[in-house]
């Protein structure tokens, strides 16, 4: 599994964005956390925990490593009307990235 940070940005004109970030050790340091407006630290399963990071008025040229999802990540994103960035699963299992024109 390689753990590659995305570039992303958010356009302040327009929704925020939440980006749920990994947080295994192996993903350290992650990008772009500290440009974040807001940061949270969630339990994503047993004692592995993800960040969503919510940017509303600020930028980041890079962010990551990017996971996949939950609801409660969902939850998060629509506190602040923000559209929720993950990294999806292709049928066969295989990780697709982001790039930046996705956004």
């Amino acid at each position: 599994m390689t753990l590659t940070p995305t570039p992303i940005r958010a356009v302040p004109e327009l929704r925020p964005v939440a980006i749920v970030v990994e947080n295994e050790l192996a993903a350290r340091p992650q990008r772009g956390l500290a440009e974040a407006d807001v940061v949270y630290e969630v339990v994503t399963e047993f004692n592995l925990t993800r960040f969503v990071a919510v940017f509303t008025d600020r930028t980041a040229d890079l962010v990551g490593p990017i996971r996949s999802a939950r609801a409660y990540h969902a939850s998060i994103a629509a506190e602040y009307g923000a559209i929720l960035r993950s990294l999806p699963r292709r049928a066969d299992g295989a990780r697709r990235g982001w790039r930046e024109q996705d956004l």
